[in-house]
């Protein structure tokens, strides 16, 4: 059994910002300990970013084989896909991306592995099971868990979350999927294309409220298209279970949809059950408290993660962690900002989001904006590759900097990396247009719409306009594109 011992920092949750969190500050020279109650590597590895990848990985190359004939393929006899192996799949790369996070791995960098059941029982005394350890300052990274509505009957109808949804076998014959978030557009598609009749009921008019309402319209047709029922606007109010069945019903008594399989995905709420109020910590409903450095109510003492919020993702959870690492081990104030907030939905097509939606810059600018839209249909990489769903659009400024960036289609993901640096550098967009770009990818996505900004700016420039008027017509004005 470890004895107690003092650390310089004691980070609570060995997710991605706990890691994150005690990796940084263990290279700033701190004597580190990460306690987790469970598995290092924390939602993102066992029940949400990796295997829900894993799984959809699988229903692409189920929804290739059923178009071979678009790449001027056939098979004889048709192919008739077993799928009864894909959750065993999705497990194996779990546990091979799990492995990459041990107790001795950690140990070997420097840092003190804790286990156990975990509450504060003082400002800075920590208990780890039945120890109590002390640190000058810690970071709680304790990560959220399904937020589960209060509708009647759920409780017992045997519903599945994201966690325990990845203790199916196989495939379940039909899904009903409450909420219209990224999780309920992602595992309906990937199960839908596996073979599951999918119903996803979202009480409000539209799923993905909060991403570009175009883009959205788009991506409901195509999820419509593949089979997937969509059902807006609708309010569940009980829930039963009916021999192998699930059924769900709307406020007047009406039959909603029944299912084999009922999956719950409407929101997430934090882990907060430490003991916090021993600490000094304050917290509610949603989240710890904190500020823009990542401090709590108690001074000695952040939080990073999907704790705190507002946005649950990974790549946030981790620049809150190293802030929050470098704030409590350096005598400095990094503040996080969210000005480039990006993230994507992991649909087939991929949908990513930047900053303001079309929207959201009107409301805020009105006419002074522009927006640069560019149809995958129209680029030779997404022919080639059969791929032409899609569509991307940038808001741009009058002063010519980037608003908002929105991409619907292949690899969206990746392609809106370029802009989050012409954003988060207060860069022009138009200055993409000038950086070469290889032919045919398809980056064409950004650098067409980035040359049409360029050419906009050019028609806008007075210089320019005056000189045009002034030289005579065959002479030429040397301007670096």
């Amino acid at each position: 059994m470890r004895p107690p011992t003092e650390y310089d920092l004691i980070v609570i949750g060995a997710g991605s910002a706990g890691l994150t969190a005690a990796y940084g500050a263990r290279a700033l020279g701190k004597r580190v300990a990460l306690v987790e109650r469970d598995r290092i590597g924390g939602e993102c590895t066992y029940t949400g970013c990796v295997p829900s990848k894993a799984l959809l990985a699988s229903a692409r190359v189920a929804a290739t084989v059923a178009r071979l004939s678009d790449f001027g393929l056939t098979a004889e006899p048709p192919v008739v896909l077993d799928t009864s192996g894909v959750l065993a799949r999705v497990r194996a790369v779990v546990a091979e991306i799990a492995a990459d996070h041990t107790p001795e791995g950690l140990e070997s960098e420097g840092i003190s592995v804790l286990l156990g059941e975990t509450r504060f029982e003082g400002p800075h005394a920590l208990r780890v099971g039945e120890i109590i350890h002390t640190a000058s300052r810690f970071i709680i990274a304790t990560g959220s868990s399904p937020r589960v509505p209060d509708i009647e009957g759920l409780a017992d109808s045997g519903y599945l979350d994201n966690k325990t949804v990845w203790d199916l076998d196989t495939v379940p014959e039909s899904l009903a999927i409450l909420g219209g978030g990224p999780i309920a557009a992602e595992m309906g598609l990937a199960l839908a294309r596996l073979g599951a009749r999918v119903t996803i009921i979202q009480t409000g008019d539209r799923m993905l409220p909060h991403d570009d309402s175009e883009l959205v319209e788009r991506l409901t047709a195509i999820l419509t298209s593949g089979g997937i029922r969509i059902l807006t606007s609708v309010k569940v109010e009980r829930v039963e279970r009916v021999g192998m069945l699930t059924a769900l019903f709307a406020e007047d008594g009406s039959e909603v949809v029944s299912a084999s399989t009922l999956l719950v995905a409407t929101g997430r709420n934090p882990n907060t059950d430490l003991g916090l109020e021993a600490a000094g910590v304050e917290y509610d409903r949603d989240r710890i408290t904190v500020d823009r450095n990542m401090r709590t109510t108690a001074r000695h003492i952040y939080a990073a993660g999907d704790v705190v919020g507002p946005y649950r993702f990974t790549h946030v959870a981790e620049r809150q962690a190293l802030s929050a690492a470098i704030n409590a081990s350096l005598p400095v104030n990094r503040a996080v900002r969210y000005d480039d907030l990006v993230w994507v939905t992991f649909t087939d097509p991929e949908l990513a989001h930047l900053g303001l939606t079309e929207e959201q810059a009107r409301a805020r600018h009105g006419d002074d904006i522009d927006v640069y839209c560019y149809e995958f249909a129209y680029q030779d990489r997404a022919r080639t590759e059969a791929a032409p769903a899609g569509l991307a659009k940038y808001i741009v400024g009058r002063d010519g900097r980037l608003l908002g960036a929105h991409i619907l289609g292949e690899r969206a993901g990746e392609m809106i990396a370029e802009a989050v640096v012409v954003q988060q550098r207060k860069l022009p967009f138009s200055a993409l247009s000038s950086v070469m770009h290889p032919y045919p990818t398809f980056s064409d996505a950004v650098k067409r719409p980035a040359d049409k900004a360029s050419l906009a700016e050019l028609r806008r420039n007075t210089v320019v306009r005056a000189l045009q008027r002034l030289l005579p017509g065959d002479s030429e004005l040397e301007i670096p594109l």
